[in-house]
């Protein structure tokens, strides 16, 4: 195996060592703070402000579809995971208003 093959692997290990650590929406917040670059950088002020203002409730299921959807283009394992702990928040989310009429 040569040195960039080992480089590769190496790459590969960290990234699947990172997506093993995402577990919560502000995990995913998180890792799109740190991942999220290029033309998709402006997602980053929308993950930012879904952090930094302690928002909650339909608050934070209308910021967090807005970064949801502004990542459509992300791709990736992260992006994968990110974006399912994402939707799993706002069916979450939409199914608890639901029961509470």
């Amino acid at each position: 195996m040569n040195d960039k093959d080992q480089r590769d692997l190496q790459d590969a290990k960290l990234l699947d060592e990172a997506v093993d650590k995402v577990y919560s929406l502000n995990d995913a917040l998180r890792a799109i703070l740190s991942d999220v670059s290029g033309s998709l950088d402006y997602v980053k002020t929308y993950a930012k402000a879904a952090l930094a203002l302690d928002m909650s409730g339909e608050e934070l299921r209308v910021q967090i579809i807005y970064v949801r959807t502004n990542l459509s283009h992300w791709r990736g394992p992260m992006a994968k995971k990110c974006k399912a702990i994402i939707d799993q928040f706002v069916k979450d989310y939409e199914e608890e208003m639901k029961m509470r009429g």
